[in-house]
């Protein structure tokens, strides 16, 4: 998501091309989300999303200690995820859909559409962080 929208905002016809043909290194996710804060003007909304979000999703994603921890329950080979973690991963989706929503809108010119779910988005940016 976040590539899309640096993507769509910050890349060159160039690098555009080398993109669809996977011949492009993308920045590291830093610069990434700070570049998207600067082209959409979100302030550090981007940012903020990254320092909250960053840790747990890489270990869901490359076999950390939330992925693994959440493949047993005692002994057994079952899911055993937390109320909270449910929740987390319910929100996140609902984040990273408001969020495209909001990267589509503003590529198309919809800026009153995007600030509604932006305003949406805000409510929910003030929940409490992850569990880490």
């Amino acid at each position: 998501m976040w590539r899309a929208g640096w993507t769509h905002a910050c890349a060159t016809p160039d690098q555009v091309e080398k993109i669809t043909r996977d011949q492009f290194k993308f920045p590291n996710a830093r610069n990434i989300v700070a570049a998207l804060d600067k082209s959409y003007g979100t302030g550090t909304f981007f940012r903020r999303l990254h320092v909250r979000v960053w840790t747990p999703l890489n270990s869901y994603t490359h076999s950390g200690k939330f992925q693994l921890g959440s493949r047993f329950t005692g002994s057994d080979l079952e899911p055993s995820y937390s109320d909270d973690e449910k929740i987390m991963a319910v929100n996140g989706t609902l984040i990273a859909a408001a969020m495209t929503a909001i990267l589509v809108l503003k590529a198309h010119g919809r800026m009153d559409d995007a600030a509604r779910v932006e305003a949406i988005l805000g409510r929910i940016d003030k929940a409490p962080a992850p569990i880490t």
